[in-house]
């Protein structure tokens, strides 16, 4: 149900090959718009960005935007072995590795980094082609990164590892997003007899009177399975136990962003719940007859098929 990064590689790329080269150009053309806007770019600097290839964002409308506002551009120039530095695109392009054309301008530092990648989700986290050519370049960059993409290669989470760096900015045809740290919050799928229990905010709460799985902020120090074991026995006053994953999904509110840890869990008993204002049990047919926090939506699909399994 969690998925790896390759799976999601593989369906991501899938997507993009649906992808006309109208449309991709179309949804080029609105994210320079929305770049250009970003505090950082309001005067000319000196702004690394990519030379797109095969079904990627078109990198051309990037360009023109950029140059016509007087940023001066580099773009990558990778070398075998995987070192990478940028080099200005005031000369001619010569051949490079994996078919992208690399630069042959003078070596420079950007101010500011514009980078693709496969996939992102809303915590900034990258899904790159797997060469790890920008985390290692990132991980001696100290400006701002903007990665941006087509709003359909969002995903609800990208796996990482501890080499993986993410970005600052994410820009999309659809929205400009200020990365912020998440707030890892554990999720339950308390299943019984086919159904999944599910609880619903009071009116006073933020986001009153949407459902969601019952759960909490994970502590630090805490294990996902000991802060939401915790968090039911404050919540709905039951002894849980987590019996495995449900799926990953992470989501930007306007005052928080919340990396939501979905995980089966099994209890005895009934709930009592202190601080929702209802509770049902719902079937897999049931599932979309309530209004779900926003957060929780990307964890449906994983939810049916735990019901149905």
């Amino acid at each position: 149900m969690i998925p790896s990064k390759e799976s999601l590689r593989t369906e991501l790329r899938a997507a993009r090959r649906l992808r006309t080269p109208e449309a991709r150009t179309t949804v080029a053309v609105a994210v320079a718009q929305r770049l250009l806007a970003l505090p950082f770019l309001a005067a000319p600097r000196t702004v690394g960005v990519y030379l797109s290839v095969r079904a990627e964002l078109p990198s051309g409308p990037l360009h023109e935007v950029l140059q016509a506002a007087g940023h001066t551009l580099a773009a990558p120039d990778v070398s075998p072995g995987g070192h990478m530095v940028f080099r200005t695109l005031d000369a001619p392009l010569g051949p490079g590795l994996l078919g992208i054309p690399n630069p042959t301008g003078r070596e420079v530092v950007p101010d500011v980094l514009v980078v693709p990648a496969l996939g992102w989700d809303a915590a900034g986290h990258r899904l790159g082609t797997g060469g790890g050519y920008y985390d290692r370049y990132l991980a001696s960059f100290g400006g701002p990164v903007v990665g941006v993409g087509p709003e359909a290669e969002v995903v609800p989470w990208v796996p990482t590892e501890a080499h993986d760096l993410g970005v600052g900015w994410l820009v999309t045809e659809a929205r400009t997003l200020q990365v912020r740290r998440p707030i890892r919050v554990g999720a339950a799928a308390w299943v019984r007899e086919g159904k999944v229990f599910v609880a619903r905010r009071p009116p006073h709460a933020a986001r009153g009177g949407c459902w969601e799985l019952p759960g909490g902020k994970i502590e630090p120090g805490e294990s996902d399975a000991e802060g939401l074991a915790r968090e039911l026995g404050e919540e709905l006053g039951i002894d849980a136990e987590v019996v495995g994953p449900l799926a990953h999904a992470i989501h930007a509110y306007p005052e928080v962003t919340v990396h939501l840890v979905g995980l089966v869990v099994r209890a005895q008993g009934d709930a009592r719940p202190t601080e929702h204002d209802a509770v049902r049990w719902l079937g897999p047919d049931e599932l979309h007859s309530v209004a779900w926090a926003a957060a929780d939506v990307p964890l449906l699909p994983a939810l049916e098929a735990l019901l149905r399994a």
